[in-house]
């Protein structure tokens, strides 16, 4: 690895980011309690010498499986691992390994200063490193890449303004002119694609970073409505990265060209429309928008893979991912690894939740399968409880909505979402659209149509869903068991002081 040396500015102010500054860094990272907020940003390949490098790479793992910071003896352990891989073993001889082992002991030996002053500098170090990365990929004589390199450099200092903000504490009184600007600049509500979706939140729209589930059974139509949702998103000249565990790629892109064209399968295969998709394809530019598509491995890969996939796209063709649609998250592995499905689906939505922040991303936009008894729930509403794997991730997740439809319904090319939960609006409600399943195509019913839905398939269905859930209720009353009372050791005693036996 090239070593960066220490130089002197015009200024004749010391560089910050040597060498030594380094070395501080990962002490700091070893013994401050704050150290875990920035390990997530932090890569191994950020330090100048290998083996910063090494000690980097096997802190952030460890720390990143079992969200502490390993002690000595343990991180000693896990660099004898990561030295005998196929990366290393060739680049890392045995005189090496003692020395790393010392500077190990030195880091955990040594007291850390000036705290303060390393964590104000942690995200100027990461811009430093961007920027200087991105200044040596860039042709500075190709004038048409000009603006793709100031959108990078505009990225790489929102994404570094972002986190400076979530690790400073924000206070009601002291902050009031800074809240209140920055709700009329910045304001932190992402209308959704529909007018009736939008009606059903507080604010017209979510949370920046929230996290919304399609609950439904399974081969049922979840990645079609995934679908319908992205290209939503791409109207509102939004870039929508489609991370796939179970289609595959070039399923679901002819499946969104399908949408964006409203032609069937058989059209795109004639060849008969391709100039109509080229002509589409350059609005979509023109908006400034994109669909990426990208598989992952089921079980397998994590948020991480995700995160590396955003930056790669960022790197090549100066991308800037707003809208993850992961189809679907349940199949995701846990940055933890945990094996047990609960907990692994409870960490993945942590893990996205995380990456959310990290990425400074609009929304993410998952679905989920039903249990058994859920599915009986189709022509009515679903409940928290039938969540398959993890109920938990409703914890982490701003919306969850059902995919709910009658046998009439589905007859008529109606899909209807009911609200499962929902954090911040209302607790009941329902979307309701038009569908054309051989075109891949769903619309929303406009306001004259909608308000003929509710006058008539509406009230059936309010009536539906509350003989549904009282139902519920009663079977759930006729299965509990009767509350035990706990037995009186001095009957005597209780019954003086007032107790009735």
């Amino acid at each position: 690895m090239k070593i960066v040396k220490k130089f002197t500015n015009p200024d004749r102010k010391q560089f910050m980011f040597s060498v030594d500054y380094q070395f501080e860094l990962l002490k700091y990272l070893i013994h401050s309690k704050k150290s875990l907020i920035y390990i997530n940003r932090l890569k191994a390949s950020y330090f100048s010498l290998i083996d910063h490098a090494i000690i980097a790479e096997v802190l952030f793992k460890v720390a990143k499986k079992y969200k502490k910071i390993p002690g000595e003896v343990i991180l000693i352990d896990e660099m004898g691992k990561l030295l005998n891989t196929k990366e290393y073993v060739n680049t890392v001889t045995k005189e090496d390994i003692p020395n790393l082992k010392d500077l190990i002991k030195k880091l955990y030996a040594s007291e850390l200063q000036d705290e303060d002053i390393l964590e104000s500098s942690i995200l100027k170090f990461i811009a430093f490193i961007e920027l200087t990365a991105l200044n040596e990929v860039s042709d500075f004589t190709d004038v048409d890449s000009y603006e793709s390199y100031l959108n990078r450099i505009s990225s790489i200092v929102k994404n570094i303004k972002v986190q400076q903000e979530n690790t400073k504490p924000l206070t009601m009184i002291a902050d009031t002119s800074t809240r209140q600007l920055k709700r009329k600049m910045d304001p932190d509500v992402c209308p959704t694609p529909y007018k009736q979706w939008n009606r059903l939140t507080n604010g017209g729209g979510y949370p920046k970073g929230s996290i919304v589930v399609f609950l439904d059974k399974a081969k049922a139509k979840k990645t079609f409505n995934l679908i319908n949702v992205a290209r939503g998103y791409l109207a509102m000249k939004k870039v929508v990265l489609y991370i796939d565990t179970e289609n595959g790629k070039y399923q679901i892109m002819d499946r969104m060209v399908q949408s964006t064209l409203n032609k069937t399968k058989m059209d795109l295969i004639s060849g008969d429309f391709d100039k109509l998709e080229r002509r589409h394809m350059r609005k979509y530019k023109r908006l400034k928008s994109e669909f990426i598509v990208q598989r992952i491995i089921p079980l397998h890969d994590d948020a991480n893979t995700i995160e590396k996939i955003i930056d790669d796209l960022f790197v090549e063709f100066g991308l800037i991912v707003n809208v993850l649609v992961v189809d679907y998250a349940g199949k995701m592995a846990s940055i933890s690894k945990d094996k047990e499905d609960f907990d692994r689906i409870s960490n993945v939505y942590i893990d996205l939740e995380n990456l959310a922040i990290k990425k400074n991303l609009d929304i993410i936009i998952s679905a989920h399968h039903l249990t058994r008894e859920g599915s009986k729930f189709k022509e009515t509403r679903y409940e928290e409880n039938h969540i398959a794997g993890s109920i938990a991730i409703i914890r982490n997740v701003q919306v969850v909505l059902g995919l709910n439809s009658t046998k009439e319904e589905d007859e008529n090319g109606i899909q209807r979402w009911e609200i499962v939960v929902q954090r911040d609006g209302v607790p009941k409600g329902r979307v309701v659209f038009n569908v054309d399943l051989p075109r891949q195509r769903m619309k929303e019913l406009t306001k004259e149509a909608r308000e003929k839905y509710d006058e008539t398939m509406g009230v059936y269905l309010n009536e539906l869903i509350n003989k549904a859930y009282n139902s519920f209720e009663d079977d759930s009353k006729k299965n509990s068991k009767p509350k035990q009372v706990n037995p009186v050791a001095d009957k005597d005693k209780y019954q003086k002081r007032g107790g009735d036996i």
